[in-house]
């Protein structure tokens, strides 16, 4: 009996193991559907790579058109700033013809006589005279204004200041060249010191005689030692 119960049981393990090693059929059409899905990889890929590329493309394209209208845009607004200085030169002619009408007019002065000349000046001279009489007469009286007054105003005032200059007093001097030093009025003067300032005084040296002064219209005025 434990034999065919032995028997029994092996004949179940049997049946209820597994079945083996998968048949050389289903193994080849496994690496078949792994063989077919590698080509549609390779094309999603491609197609990403063709995609990011024509983007790339685009991109450049229009940017690179961006760019010229902007640069386009900005050379017409700066041609009118351009164009300024050809008006310029158009009217350079024009600011010219005194120059030119002034040498032709020397020319033509040049090659008359010393008679003609002073025709030529004595007429514009009344046309001048003519044209602007009040100046005219302004111009004579003051041409024959005598200038004696002015001489004799000239002569007072020159007075009037070698009076002030001899009244100085002179209490001391010490002779040092440019140091030298002046004891004048009660005050130490050197040389170049401005001794009266209403009328401009400067002391600018000495001699052996005088003291030398100077004003602001270069009259000089001595003060005897």
């Amino acid at each position: 009996m434990s034999l065919i119960n032995q028997a029994l049981k092996l004949e179940q393990q049997k049946r209820h193991a597994p079945s083996g090693p998968q048949p050389p059929m289903v193994s080849h059409m496994a690496r078949h559907g792994q063989s077919d899905r590698l080509p549609l990889i390779l094309i999603g890929f491609t197609g990403m790579g063709l995609l990011l590329a024509f983007s790339i493309s685009a991109i450049f394209y229009f940017g690179s058109g961006y760019l010229k209208g902007e640069t386009a845009l900005a050379a017409q607004s700066q041609t009118p700033q351009l164009a300024t200085p050809s008006s310029d030169k158009e009217h350079s002619p024009t600011s010219e013809s005194p120059t030119t009408d002034a040498a032709e007019l020397t020319d033509l002065l040049s090659e008359l006589s010393s008679d003609q000349l002073s025709t030529v000046q004595k007429m514009l001279l009344e046309r001048e005279q003519a044209t602007n009489p009040s100046k005219a007469a302004t111009e004579t009286k003051t041409a024959n204004q005598p200038a004696v007054v002015t001489n004799e105003l000239d002569l007072a005032e020159v007075s009037r200041i070698q009076e002030l200059v001899d009244g100085f007093t002179v209490q001391g001097i010490r002779k040092a060249g440019k140091e030298t030093r002046v004891f004048l009025d009660g005050k130490i003067r050197r040389i170049g010191d401005v001794v009266d300032i209403e009328n401009g005084l400067v002391l600018v040296g000495f001699t052996e005689i005088a003291l030398i002064f100077h004003t602001q219209t270069g009259q000089s005025f001595e003060k005897a030692l």
